[in-house]
């Protein structure tokens, strides 16, 4: 019995040595660690990619209504030199066509990715650089004529149409562009999701490998000390056993020498009488 318990103990520290089994333990949770968070951190980043195109979704309704901004700017500087002929409306005028051409560049860079909406800015570029040359060529006629005439009044009226049909087309970049802003909402709200999921999950993973992880290691420690304790008592009767045969080799040791003895004597008297 001692024998086989001496051997289970030896298997036992073979197969399960504490010192192979806790760093075994933590580079498994440090490597499940890791592929959660690379996974934890792609949801992360597929969340503010989505922000970026919400922020890039605003920037384009921004420009667009800065765009009739200018547009409107455009008519109303023309009308306020007209009546008070004014040099500051000229140069606000002038200010707002710079202004405009600067909107419809950064207008056309931020839809470059979008043909649709490229095809818009296009018809843009051509509604207001009409209208322009049509507002430009009623300044040229008041400066020669120092009043407003039916020509002029006319041409207005036609870069007014222009006007509105810049606004349609801005209409439809911005309808679009919020279609596109509720589709990026929509992937933003379920990357979100998503990430608070995950990092919920590398949280309950966590502990339920650090849990594990103690479990197995008070499991291996109890095992351990329970075989030290067998082994302690399979030496303690091994002991006991080895005391008591020596008694018992000791006792009948005595009685074969007291044995002789008696013989000896007997032969002795024999030899006498």
């Amino acid at each position: 019995m001692a024998e086989n318990s001496i051997k289970n103990y030896k298997t036992f520290v073979e197969r399960l040595p504490l010192e192979k089994f806790i760093p075994a333990a933590f580079l498994i949770f440090l490597l499940c660690f890791i592929i959660l968070s690379l996974i934890t951190y792609n949801n992360i980043d597929i969340y503010k990619n989505s922000l970026s195109m919400i922020d890039h979704t605003n920037e384009v309704l921004k420009n667009s209504d800065e765009f009739n901004l200018h547009l409107s700017t455009l008519q109303l500087k023309r009308r306020g030199y007209v009546v008070r002929q004014d040099d500051k409306y000229l140069e606000d005028y002038n200010t707002a066509k710079i202004s405009l051409h600067n909107t419809l560049d950064k207008l056309k860079n931020l839809t470059s990715d979008n043909l649709s909406q490229q095809l818009e800015c296009r018809k843009l570029d051509s509604l207001s650089g009409n209208m322009v040359k049509l507002i430009d060529s009623t300044l040229v006629l008041f400066s020669i004529e120092k009043k407003t005439t039916d020509e002029q009044t006319r041409i207005i009226l036609l870069s007014q149409d222009l006007l509105e049909e810049s606004e349609t087309v801005t209409a439809r970049i911005k309808e679009n562009e919020l279609v596109l802003l509720d589709l990026r909402q929509k992937d933003s709200r379920k990357s979100l999701e998503n990430t608070q999921i995950f990092i919920i999950s590398t949280s309950l993973f966590a502990f339920l490998v650090i849990g594990l992880s103690l479990f197995i290691f008070i499991r291996l420690i109890k095992n351990k000390q329970n075989a030290e304790n067998l082994l302690k008592e399979s030496y303690d009767e091994l002991e006991e056993r080895v005391e008591q045969r020596t008694s018992e080799l000791k006792l009948s040791n005595d009685n074969l020498t007291n044995e002789i003895n008696t013989r000896i004597k007997i032969e002795n008297s024999l030899r006498e009488s």
